[in-house]
C-alpha cells in the first residue's frame, strides 16, 4: 500500500516529482524513490507490508531496465503468479507482489490484468514502446487521478499531489450538480475541472500524444445458479474463507474493523476458522447524552462478538468535539467533497488502529453483492404494485398515502415512477427539486444525475432482473466512488492498509449469479449470507436489523453549530456564489430549530464549503 505519482511532458522535473511525493507522504511513510528519464518522471511513497527490505523499493525495473513500475495496492495471488513466471525464465530480485506485475506485463502486455487478483493502482512506463500503462483495480478500492492538457500528463493516487504542478483550480459545475444529488462525485469526474478519476476496472494508455481509456472487466454473467440453497451456502463459506486467508498474508500485524454487523463478523469468523490465533479488533461508538443504545447498538454487539471469538478488542468512543476538531483534516485527506458523516469516525478509528497494526480487514461490499439495502426488495414490491390498474393506484391508494402517511411525502412519487434511473435516484439521492432550489440558477443543470446513471450504468443492464441491476449500479457507483474512496483516504491518512474480502472479484462474480430470492426474502436482506453463516456467527448478529447511526444531526445543533453557521452564513455563501444563500440559510435554521430534518443536504453543502476554502481559495 503506497502512493504513486508521475509526470510525462516538458513541464516535469525532478524537484516537482519530489514535491508530489511529499504530498503523498502519509500514504507511504516508510520509504520513497523516483525515476527520471528525459521528460518522464515517476515517484513512489512506500508503506512496507510485504518484503520490508530495501530490495522492494520502488520504482522497480525489469531485468534490462526497459520497463519501470510504481504500484499502490496488493496482489493476493502473487506467489502463484511468480512461480509461473519463474518457470518461464523471469528473474526476481525481491519477494514483493509488485515485481510480479512487472514481469507479467513483460510476458503478456495489457492482458496481464486478467490474471491479477487484488486491489491496485499502478503505472508502467515502457521505455521501448514509449508508452504509459495506467491501471485501476476492478472494484475501485485504490484511487487514481489524472490531468492531461495535450502537452503534460500528470497522475497520482491523490489529487493533492497533482495540484503541486500548478494546475488551475476551478470547480466543475457538472460535478457539483452530481454531488448534490448523489452525495459524491462519480467517475470519471472530480470536483476539479480538468482532473479526472480513472474509473474502476479501467486502464489508460498514453502513447505519444494519444490517450486511450479502456474498460477491462465487468460482471457479465447474471444467469441464476441452478444449485440447491445448501450448495450455494457451502460455496459462500468456502469462497469467503479463501478470500480472508488471501488477505491476511503480510509481514506486519493484521487486524479487523468489527462493526457488529453480519459482514465484519463473518470476516472475523472466517479468520478465526482459518487461523485460530487471537486477532486485534477495532470498533467505534459515540459519546451521546440521550438515545445511547440507538447509536451504540453495533458497539455492544461487537463487544459481545469479540468475547465469543476471543479477539484482542479495542473500542474508540467518538465525541462531538473530536469530530469538530478533525473535520477539516478529514476534508483535506478526501481531496474532494464526499458528503458522508461517518468519515470522521473512520479517520479516528484508523488512527487508533495504526498504533497496533499495519493492515485491517473490513466488510465493504457485503451489502452490494448480497442484497443488504432495503431499496432492493422495496423496488420489487413497487414493481408488483404498478401492475395494478392506474385508476386504483392513482385514484385510491395515492390519496390514502397522502392522507394517512403525510411524512412519507416522497413515497407517492417513488411508487408511481417506473423502474428506471429516475426511480433509483429517488431512493438513493436527495432529489433534484431540493438541489435545484439550493443551487444558484446559473449553475443548475437539469437531470444531471438521471442522465449520468442512465447513460453510464442503468440502461446497460436491460434484461437483467431489477434487483440485480440495482446492486450492480450500487457496486459501480456509490460503493466505488463514495464508500471505497472514502475508506481508502481515511485509512491511508494514517498509513493504514484496508483490505476488503467481500470484494474479491471471483466472489463478486459468483454472488451476482445467486438468485435474487435467495438474497432478499420476505423483507429480510442478505438472506443467503445469513443462512450461510448460521452456526459460525452469533445469532444476535444474524437476527439484528441495524443501521449505522451517527449523532451527526444532533451534533450539528451542538458543538458543530458554530462551524456550520460560519461556513453556511449568508455572507459566505453569497461570496462564493454557488448556492442560493437565503434558501440554504432557511434550511439550516429549520434543522437547528428541529422543524425539519435536513442532515443530508446540509452536510453536503457544509463539506463542499470547507473543501472550497481549503482547495480552491487557500490552494493547499
Amino acid at each position: 500500500m503506497c502512493g504513486i505519482a508521475g509526470i510525462l511532458g516538458r513541464g516535469g522535473n525532478k524537484e516537482l516529482i519530489k514535491k508530489m511525493c511529499k504530498a503523498l507522504q502519509h500514504r507511504g511513510p516508510d520509504d520513497w524513490g523516483y525515476y527520471a528519464e528525459g521528460d518522464v518522471f515517476l515517484g513512489h511513497r512506500r508503506l512496507s507490508i510485504i518484503d520490508l527490505s530495501p530490495k522492494a523499493r520502488q520504482p522497480i525495473s525489469n531485468e534490462d531496465g526497459s520497463v519501470h513500475l510504481i504500484f499502490n495496492g496488493e496482489i493476493y495471488n502473487f506467489r502463484e503468479l511468480r512461480n509461473k513466471l519463474e518457470q518461464k525464465g523471469h528473474i526476481f530480485r525481491s519477494n514483493t507482489d509488485s515485481e510480479v506485475i512487472l514481469h507479467a506485463y513483460e510476458d503478456e502486455g495489457e492482458k496481464c490484468l486478467e490474471s491479477l487478483n487484488g486491489m491496485f493502482g499502478f503505472a508502467i512506463w515502457d521505455s521501448k514502446q514509449r508508452k504509459l500503462f495506467l491501471v485501476r483495480d476492478r472494484m475501485g478500492e485504490k484511487p487514481l487521478y489524472y490531468f492531461y492538457d495535450g502537452v503534460n500528463f500528470v497522475f497520482a493516487s491523490e489529487i493533492k499531489a497533482i495540484l503541486q504542478c500548478g494546475i488551475r483550480r476551478k470547480v466543475d459545475i457538472n460535478a457539483l450538480n452530481l454531488y448534490l444529488e448523489l452525495s459524491y462525485v462519480p467517475s470519471p469526474y472530480t470536483m476539479f475541472q480538468d482532473i479526472y478519476k480513472l474509473p474502476p476496472a479501467h486502464y489508460l494508455i498514453l502513447h505519444g500524444s494519444q490517450l486511450t481509456v479502456q474498460q477491462y472487466w465487468d460482471i457479465t454473467d447474471f444467469q441464476d445458479l441452478q444449485g440447491s440453497e445448501q450448495s450455494i451456502k457451502e460455496e459462500i463459506r468456502e469462497r469467503l474463507q479463501q478470500s480472508v486467508a488471501m488477505r491476511t498474508f503480510a509481514d506486519r500485524p493484521v487486524g479487523i474493523f468489527l462493526s457488529g454487523g453480519v459482514d465484519s463478523t463473518s470476516i472475523l469468523s472466517a479468520f478465526h476458522e482459518r487461523n485460530g490465533n487471537p486477532v486485534k479488533t477495532f470498533s467505534l461508538g459515540f459519546e451521546v447524552d440521550v438515545e445511547r443504545d440507538k447509536y451504540n447498538t453495533d458497539l455492544n454487539i461487537a463487544r459481545m462478538t469479540s468475547r465469543i471469538f476471543k479477539s484482542d478488542h479495542n473500542e474508540i468512543i467518538l465525541t462531538c468535539e473530536e469530530m469538530a476538531n478533525s473535520f477539516e483534516k478529514v476534508i483535506y485527506h478526501l481531496d474532494e467533497p464526499i458528503a458522508n458523516h461517518t468519515q470522521s469516525a473512520q479517520f479516528l478509528l484508523s488512527r487508533t488502529a495504526k498504533q497496533d497494526v499495519a493492515v485491517v480487514l473490513g466488510g465493504d461490499g457485503g451489502d452490494e453483492i448480497f442484497g443488504g439495502y432495503t431499496h432492493y426488495w422495496q423496488n420489487q414490491r413497487i414493481s408488483h404494485y404498478q401492475l395494478l390498474p392506474a385508476a386504483l393506484r392513482l385514484g385510491v391508494i395515492t390519496p390514502l398515502i397522502n392522507t394517512f402517511l403525510p411524512k412519507y411525502k416522497n413515497l407517492n412519487k417513488i411508487v408511481n415512477t417506473p423502474a428506471s434511473a429516475a426511480r433509483y435516484l429517488l431512493f438513493r439521492s436527495e432529489g433534484k427539486e431540493k438541489t435545484q432550489s439550493l443551487l444558484n440558477s446559473d449553475y443548475y443543470k437539469n437531470d444531471a444525475a438521471v442522465e449520468f446513471i442512465s447513460t453510464h450504468y442503468f440502461s446497460k443492464n436491460d434484461g437483467i432482473p431489477l434487483a440485480k441491476r440495482l446492486m450492480h449500479t450500487d457496486l459501480k457507483t456509490k460503493l466505488a466512488d463514495n464508500f471505497l474512496i472514502g475508506a481508502d483516504k481515511m485509512t491511508m491518512a494514517s498509513g493504514l492498509e484496508l483490505r476488503s474480502p467481500f470484494l474479491d472479484h471471483k466472489l463478486v462474480e459468483f454472488a451476482f449469479k445467486i438468485p435474487v430470492n435467495m438474497k432478499v426474502r420476505r423483507g429480510v436482506t442478505k438472506y443467503i449470507l445469513k443462512q450461510a453463516m448460521t452456526g459460525m456467527v452469533p445469532q444476535e448478529v444474524l437476527e439484528g436489523k441495524r443501521y449505522f447511526f451517527t449523532p451527526a444531526a444532533k451534533w450539528l445543533r451542538g458543538c458543530l453549530k458554530p462551524m456550520i453557521e460560519e461556513y453556511l452564513s449568508v455572507s459566505s455563501l453569497k461570496r462564493e456564489g454557488y448556492f442560493n444563500a437565503d434558501a440554504v440559510h432557511k434550511m439550516l435554521q429549520a434543522h437547528l430549530t428541529q422543524q425539519e430534518y435536513n442532515l443530508g443536504l446540509l452536510w453536503a453543502i457544509f463539506t463542499f464549503q470547507v473543501w472550497h476554502e481549503q482547495f480552491i481559495k487557500r490552494t493547499i
